[in-house]
């Protein structure tokens, strides 16, 4: 299982995802392409991260409680993630084309509980969970699709980042 980062440039700013990209060995972060042809603006785009020990790290002190974006796991590709995520970020209605801000935490968490079993199938699509944080820095919210029923576990941000120092006397699960 593969755990990714979509960081939202227009949350926190050119300079952290350029930080950002500096932690990741593998995959450095991948503008998300609109079409074929378009791209966003840089300073607005999502970007995708194979989320490694050192950017989990980074987020954890830099990004958690300000919604910079969204953790998901999967045991999709990268390019898989990439695709599958291009589809989703354009929704079109009479009003003409417009962005799915999907990867803003606050948007995500309202999303699913407005969705369809069809709707909520075609977001997840190769995620198997979807991580956020919660009401306050000390919880996380994960989300996942079982049997086409949405189900939400609260665990600590201490279990999902690794921290040894527990933050809430809560019994929460433990995030793999």
């Amino acid at each position: 299982m593969k755990t990714f980062l979509i960081l939202d440039s227009a949350r926190c700013g050119a300079e952290r995802i350029d930080e950002a990209k500096a932690l990741c060995n593998q995959a450095p972060g991948i503008i998300f392409p609109l079409s074929r042809n378009e791209l966003y603006l840089e300073s607005v785009a999502p970007y995708l991260f194979l989320s490694e020990n050192a950017l989990k790290e980074w987020y954890s002190e830099n990004g958690w409680g300000d919604c910079w974006g969204v953790f998901f796991d999967t045991e999709a590709s990268y390019e898989a993630c990439l695709l599958h995520f291009q589809r989703i970020v354009i929704r079109k209605d009479e009003r003409g084309s417009r962005y799915f801000r999907f990867y803003d935490p606050r948007v995500l968490r309202k999303y699913l509980f407005a969705c369809d079993k069809n709707k909520l199938g075609e977001l997840f699509g190769p995620v198997e969970a979807f991580v956020m944080e919660g009401d306050d820095k000390e919880t996380g919210i994960q989300f996942t699709l079982v049997n086409g029923e949405l189900k939400q576990n609260e665990i600590t941000s201490a279990s999902l980042f690794g921290l040894t120092e527990r933050t809430s006397a809560k019994n929460f699960p433990e995030y793999r």
